[in-house]
């Protein structure tokens, strides 16, 4: 649905489910860095910067998740999704190569707490950073509603694979899967046939006399709590 945001025409979008749930938390959250996601990505070899400036801003380019905006409506209060045409940005560059290793960190995570302007404002940072024993790379903090972590490392990836085309003519990466077009699918999930199947599926489940258990080191524990449990029958 189109929407005229600061002027300008923009094609907007309902938030799906995932992007309310963000949303909720932070109306009950204290402080907005909580849908933060820190991370970084640090080899250890020198780094052209300038090549990397050019790989993040074509990642970015390439990324429509990395241009999210979120807008609430002054009317009615609804929040809207979407995406900012392609600028180019310059990425600031700090060395932190002679601090320690623990005062390095602390001082990305200490950028990973600065919140974001959720409605309006870039949702995304990233900065090149030359951390201590020779690594060098960038940060990047990005609104959990812009990403989660697969996503993130999906990021990652597409800027490592057009540094090395830039630097070694390696081949050029496939295009990023449009965010937009997600988005497109995911309001959609609601009327399709797939969701009436996944309500069956999901509601037989939840009537099952055991409750269902998943831990992230496998069976063990639920069989182990089986077989206790029948032992004492």
């Amino acid at each position: 649905m189109e929407k005229i945001i600061g002027g300008i025409k923009h094609d907007c979008y309902p938030l799906t489910p995932a992007r309310m749930v963000h949303m909720y938390t932070l109306q009950l959250s204290p402080t907005h860095e909580i849908v933060n996601i820190g991370t970084g990505t640090f080899l250890k070899t020198d780094l052209n910067i300038s090549v990397l400036r050019e790989a993040l801003n074509r990642a970015i380019e390439r990324c429509e998740a990395m241009r999210l905006r979120i807008w609430k409506h002054p009317e009615t209060n609804e929040d809207w999704q979407y995406v900012v045409p392609y600028k180019n940005q310059y990425f600031e560059y700090y060395d932190f190569s002679g601090l320690t290793g623990e005062k390095a960190h602390s001082i990305l995570k200490r950028w990973t707490h600065q919140p974001f302007d959720t409605y309006g404002g870039v949702l995304s940072r990233n900065v090149i950073v030359s951390m201590p024993d020779g690594y060098n790379g960038y940060y990047l903090n990005v609104h959990h509603a812009c990403a989660d972590s697969g996503s993130a490392v999906t990021f990652t990836k597409d800027v490592m694979d057009l540094y090395c085309h830039l630097m070694y003519d390696l081949p050029y990466p496939a295009p990023m899967t449009s965010y937009i077009e997600s988005v497109k699918k995911d309001l959609e999930y609601p009327e399709s046939k797939k969701a009436k199947r996944d309500d069956a599926y999901w509601g037989a489940k939840l009537k099952m006399p055991e409750p269902m258990f998943t831990d992230f080191t496998g069976p063990g524990r639920l069989l182990t709590l089986r077989r206790k449990e029948l032992s004492q029958a």
